[in-house]
């Protein structure tokens, strides 16, 4: 990770794919849509007061989109949130 910026893009992880996965229903309803294939492929990290997330996700057509995602720090107790998601 590195502070300041978002760091270089690596292949999906299990525990990003879970985090992708627990925000599905938000992603889809910030886009309007529902979509039957969804297959995280790539994730960058972006260190705050937590770590931003940003996340390519293949879905239905061939196409994929971009979500933004914040996951505070594990002592706030808070969930992770949608902040934004968009067509690429």
């Amino acid at each position: 990770m590195q502070c300041g910026g978002f760091g270089d893009s690596k292949e999906i992880d299990e525990d990003t794919t879970t985090l992708c996965n627990g925000l599905r229903d938000a992603i889809q309803t910030k886009l309007s849509t529902t979509f039957t294939v969804w297959k995280p492929e790539t994730f960058q990290t972006q260190v705050v007061a937590g770590v931003n997330y940003l996340i390519k996700i293949q879905v239905d057509g061939g196409k994929s989109i971009s979500v933004k995602i914040f996951k505070p720090l594990p002592h706030t107790g808070s969930p992770a949130t949608l902040i934004s998601a968009s067509n690429i």
